[in-house]
């Protein structure tokens, strides 16, 4: 790894980092055991930490793709470093409002955030309001979309107008949507206890039990409105 550091490009210890995060997606029960104390930290996560620091050290010399691959890379192996984490957070969000990134980019580094615990809700705003852009929504895919509410769920934010964006967009493609984009989506609705489009819920019925989702008012068609009192809508 140090020589590693010590010869490569910025690109390539972006992708080495990618690389990390990349084998961590494959290690779910590995990731349990750890959070339990039950096994041993796989090298390539502390490798994949010495990579993002390195990077945040080299942060201008980073181009909009080594950035997201980064942070994607943060997210996955649920690197919680302030150190690292803020700067390439700071650094997204200037790049952001610069229109640099593409939909996916943009989307996969909100949803890194939310796995860091990262917690400033005004550049997480600078983010989604990027987003929300109709140059962003018409190439976002549904899973994207998901991963936005699964971020938005996860740090308790309760952002109606990137609720309402992403649930176009799931909602467009619902055809195209998976059980799990559709869960996920959904959990983030309950979260900030926002009801979700009656489709979104009828659709994850109809998937997982064979039934039509009976929980839904009509004239609520976004599917936002804030849940009150749980026991009186039931």
């Amino acid at each position: 790894v140090d020589f590693m550091l010590e010869n490569a490009t910025v690109q390539q210890i972006a992708e080495a980092c990618w690389s990390c995060g990349k084998m961590f997606t494959w290690e779910d029960p590995l990731r349990e055991k750890m959070e339990y104390g039950e096994a041993t930290i796989p090298p390539y996560v502390k490798n994949g930490e010495k990579f993002a620091s390195y990077l945040v050290s080299n942060r201008d010399r980073m181009s909009t793709k080594d950035l997201s691959q980064t942070l994607w890379a943060i997210g996955r192996l649920q690197l919680s470093n302030d150190d690292i984490v803020n700067p390439l957070a700071c650094m997204a969000a200037s790049m952001a409002t610069e229109k640099e990134f593409n939909s996916q980019e943009l989307a996969n580094i909100i949803w890194a955030l939310s796995k860091t615990n990262f917690n400033d809700e005004l550049t997480i705003s600078t983010l989604t309001k990027e987003i929300r852009k109709p140059s962003m929504l018409d190439t976002l895919t549904p899973q994207e979309a998901a991963n936005v509410l699964y971020a938005l769920g996860k740090m308790r934010i309760k952002d109606k107008n990137t609720f309402s964006c992403m649930n176009a967009v799931i909602m467009r493609q619902l055809d195209m949507s998976t059980t799990q984009t559709i869960a996920n989506a959904l959990w983030a609705h309950e979260c900030v206890q926002f009801r979700p489009p009656r489709q979104l819920f009828d659709s994850w019925a109809k998937e997982k039990l064979d039934i039509v989702g009976l929980y839904y008012q009509e004239d609520d068609p976004n599917g936002l409105e804030i849940i009150k009192d749980r026991k009186k809508n039931q």
